[in-house]
């Protein structure tokens, strides 16, 4: 009996001990494609958390990046992620070699499914943005700040800001509206997937 009572206990433990490191350590939240971004970073001097992470796929089988989605106010809902007016950040780290004609056209096709003729200069400072092809393991982030717009880094260098809440809703509608890149980036990115 004391045999099987000390059985019970060591699975206990044993169970324990699998819960607590499977934990995120170090503020650290999830991991996808070898791509881990910490759970809560800073936007505008205010605090946001990861939402969640996705892979954009192209070409059915193409992994391009893994994008994280940092939100002041958690979501499931894409709208009310995207609709927002408060800080966000669209985080991407490529998972291959991506040209800038490439980058320029994926976010061509994006914007044609959630802007409007009216943002086009707006679309052509973004598209200025990317000058140089972006390589494996590169970063892009994009801030959102109510009052400020929509400011891009791309491999850790200041790309500019955009002004205004509209062209931040059609930048996030890429990802998070009705036809985004492909639907498994959009769950992964508002946690469902």
């Amino acid at each position: 009996m004391r045999a099987f009572a000390r059985m019970r206990v060591g699975a206990a433990v044993a169970l324990l001990l699998a819960a607590a490191l499977a934990r995120p350590r170090n503020g650290i939240a999830m991991s996808v494609q070898g791509v881990t971004f910490p759970d809560t970073s800073t936007v505008g001097g205010k605090p946001v958390k990861l939402n969640g992470m996705g892979v954009r796929i192209a070409y059915v089988f193409v992994k391009v990046y893994v994008a994280g989605l940092y939100l002041t106010t958690p979501t499931h809902d894409g709208k009310a992620a995207t609709d927002a007016d408060e800080p966000k950040r669209m985080q991407l780290q490529f998972l291959r070699e991506v040209s800038h004609d490439e980058m320029v056209d994926a976010m061509k096709e994006g914007f044609s499914h959630t802007g409007t003729p009216a943002l086009q200069p707006q679309f052509d400072q973004f598209a200025s943005w990317f000058k140089e092809p972006l390589r494996e393991g590169s970063q892009v982030t994009f801030d959102y700040v109510p009052g400020t717009g929509t400011t891009g880094t791309i491999a850790g260098k200041n790309a500019g800001t955009i002004p205004g809440p509209e062209f931040m809703r059609a930048l996030w509608g890429i990802w998070l509206g009705d036809d985004p890149p492909n639907q498994a980036l959009k769950d992964g990115l508002l946690g469902k997937g």
